[in-house]
């Protein structure tokens, strides 16, 4: 799976795809029986910890075992690297845990609708909480069946440092040409307007969309539909063109940190830690990590372009799953419904860095995230129905990886704008 989001603690940016991709696929849950035969253990598979983190999944199980005692959730953590390879191996042989963790959509390798695809995810429609999952939700269903409980939605826009934009004397931008006056700005003070990863074509891509949700999908939200149905292009389209020229126009105004192209994530990290970079485009559950480590005050702003503001990014990511075959159906199933009950919706955001669905919606995002730069704008989006991560609505990872790396091309000149968007529709 790409893990370039938060290495050793949770899963990737997910595709969060279209409910109309498949119909009719994956398992139905087994019966339950009646909740006084609850009992035993169940088994569940996440992402392994990094150092003595507890993972959420494991925070969410000491609460499940405090309220309810005498029942055993045990939580098996597997390597990022090896978690996709582990979890299908077991569920294929029939076994495998009751429960797992797994992300939105079909794009990535552990996504549970490519789970529910291969009979390997059951089918949670019957469950109590289930007409309670946000519409927008669309990664986790196939037709109007239901293969995974939503638990985080992942925020995307400019992380800044709020010192440094006092210092320089600007504001967050609102569309291109205020973002190059900062690039000034910031290069008159010494300092460095944008940090980038690009060698990460994950992070060159994420430029890119925050170009494009300005330039394109702003104005026409259902792009991707057209796109799926072949009455728009990438290479035809003009907002997808102006969204990589104003992207090589921050290149070409030294936007970005010397030796940017060859820069990995750590460097990226590195340069808004020591306050010598402004802004970093990046999903926001970082922002507590980095504050704490680097004594620093954070904030968000939406994207940006030629077009003017483009608001925020974000798509629900991680998600939990449950065996068609579990060995102790009633304990999972009592499990989902903790998971998905306010108290363990809140642990599990609480934990992770991000806020819950609810949280947004209800614009009771916590302070410590630092996000309330796009607070007003997530709730504005998320009651609209209009807040998404494009790429998780696209058919496979290719598309985005063509993104990517195109971007990385733009940055050395060794490709064209055109020959980026023809590539993304070869991969199309």
């Amino acid at each position: 799976m790409t893990s370039w989001v938060r290495p050793g603690r949770t899963l990737a940016v997910a595709a969060v795809a279209s409910a109309s991709l498949v119909v009719g696929v994956g398992a139905s849950a087994a019966k339950s029986k009646s909740s006084s035969n609850v009992h035993g253990s169940i088994t569940v598979d996440a992402l392994a910890s990094s150092g003595n983190n507890l993972t959420p999944l494991q925070m969410e199980a000491n609460a499940f075992m405090r309220r309810y005692k005498g029942l055993t959730v045990k939580v098996e953590g597997i390597p990022d690297q090896n978690y996709n390879a582990v979890l299908r191996t077991q569920l294929q042989g029939g076994g495998g845990p009751d429960v797992y963790l797994g992300s939105a959509g079909t794009g990535d390798n552990a996504a549970i609708l490519t789970f529910a695809k291969a009979h390997l995810a059951a089918d949670l429609s019957s469950q109590p909480w289930a007409t309670k999952i946000a519409p927008n939700a669309s990664g986790y269903y196939i037709g109007k069946k239901l293969y995974g409980l939503p638990m985080d939605f992942t925020p995307y826009g400019y992380i800044y440092n709020v010192a440094d934009f006092k210092k320089w004397g600007v504001k967050p931008p609102t569309n291109l040409s205020q973002a190059l006056k900062v690039c000034a700005a910031a290069k008159a003070h010494g300092g460095i307007g944008f940090a980038i990863a690009g060698a990460v074509p994950a992070n060159t891509g994420v430029y890119a969309m925050e170009f494009a949700q300005a330039d394109v999908y702003a104005k026409q939200p259902n792009w991707d539909t057209l796109r799926r149905h072949g009455k728009v292009k990438f290479a035809t389209s003009k907002g997808w063109a102006q969204a990589l020229n104003d992207f090589v126009k921050m290149n070409s105004a030294g936007c970005f940190e010397p030796g940017a192209s060859g820069a990995g994530f750590d460097q990226l990290t590195q340069l808004l830690g020591s306050q010598q970079a402004g802004a970093v485009a990046s999903p926001t559950f970082s922002i507590p990590t980095v504050e704490s480590a680097a004594h620093l005050t954070l904030n968000v702003f939406g994207g940006f372009g030629s077009a003017g503001e483009g608001g925020a990014l974000g798509n629900f990511s991680n998600a939990i799953a449950m065996n068609p075959h579990a060995k102790n159906a009633p304990l999972a199933e009592k499990f989902l419904a903790f998971l998905a009950s306010g108290e363990g919706q809140h642990i599990y955001a609480a934990a992770d860095g991000d806020p819950s669905f609810n949280q947004i919606k209800k614009g009771t995002i916590p302070a410590k995230l630092g996000i309330s730069g796009i607070a007003k704008t997530l709730k504005q989006q998320t009651l609209a129905g209009s807040i998404s991560w494009p790429p998780a609505d696209w058919p496979n990872q290719a598309v985005y990886a063509a993104l990517g790396t195109g971007v990385q091309g733009l940055m050395t000149g060794q490709t064209t704008v055109s020959a980026v968007l023809k590539s993304m529709d070869a991969a199309w």
